[in-house]
C-alpha cells in the first residue's frame, strides 16, 4: 500500500500536473512523433534487411549461373582442343606407319650402305645388342634374340627412318619420341 500511495503522490505532484494545456499537448505530440519515428525506423530497417537478403541471394544466383556458364565454356574449349590434339596424333601415327611401311618396302633402300646392323650393333655385357648413343635412332635387342639376316635387313631399312622422323618430332612438340617394337622384341627409338 505504501508503494501505491507513493506513486499516486508522485503523479499528483508531478511535473505534468503543473503544466498548462498547451505544454501538455506539445509534449503529447512529441511523444507521438517519437513513437512514429521509432516504428517507421524499425519498419525501414527491417525492409532494408529483407531487400539486402534478396539482393545477396540474387547476386549469388547470378554469380553461380555465370560460373557454370564459364565452366561449360571452358569445358567446350578444352574438349575441342583435345579433339584436335588427338586427331593430330592420329594423323601423325598414320603418317609414321605409312612411312615405315614405305621404307620397309623400298627395294632401292635394301642395297643402301647407309647403316649396317652387323657392324654398328655392339654386344653389351648383359648379352643385349645396342648401337652407339650418339646416333639419332637407338636400336636395342634383348639378349635372347638371335641377330638373323632378316632382322639385320629390317634394322638396316628402319634406320633410314631417322632421316624422316626428326622433322616430324620438331613439328609436333607434343611428341617426345617415336618407338617401334618388333616381333623379335627389337626396339627402335627416335627421340628429339
Amino acid at each position: 500500500m505504501k508503494l501505491r500511495s507513493s506513486i499516486q503522490d508522485l503523479l499528483t505532484n508531478s511535473v505534468l500536473r503543473r503544466l498548462n494545456l498547451r505544454a501538455k499537448l506539445t509534449l503529447g505530440n512529441l511523444a507521438i512523433t517519437f513513437l512514429v519515428v521509432i516504428v517507421m525506423g524499425t519498419y525501414v530497417y527491417l525492409r532494408i534487411q529483407e531487400a539486402s537478403t534478396q539482393l545477396i541471394a540474387s547476386v549469388e544466383e547470378n554469380a553461380r549461373a555465370r560460373a557454370e556458364e564459364d565452366l561449360q565454356s571452358a569445358n567446350r574449349e578444352q574438349a575441342a582442343f583435345l579433339e584436335s590434339f588427338f586427331e593430330n596424333m592420329s594423323r601423325n601415327t598414320l603418317v609414321a606407319a605409312a612411312s615405315v611401311q614405305n621404307i620397309l618396302e623400298d627395294d632401292q633402300l635394301e642395297n643402301s650402305s647407309y647403316w649396317d646392323a652387323e657392324t654398328q650393333l655392339i654386344r653389351l655385357a648383359s648379352g643385349s645388342w645396342d648401337n652407339a648413343n650418339t646416333e639419332t635412332a637407338s636400336v636395342f635387342i634383348p639378349s635372347d634374340v638371335i641377330l638373323t639376316s632378316s632382322l639385320v635387313r629390317k634394322l638396316n631399312l628402319l634406320k633410314h627412318s631417322e632421316l624422316v622422323f626428326p622433322s616430324m618430332l620438331k613439328g609436333s612438340p607434343d611428341i617426345v619420341a617415336i618407338y617401334f617394337g618388333g616381333q623379335n622384341k627389337e626396339t627402335f627409338i627416335i627421340q628429339t
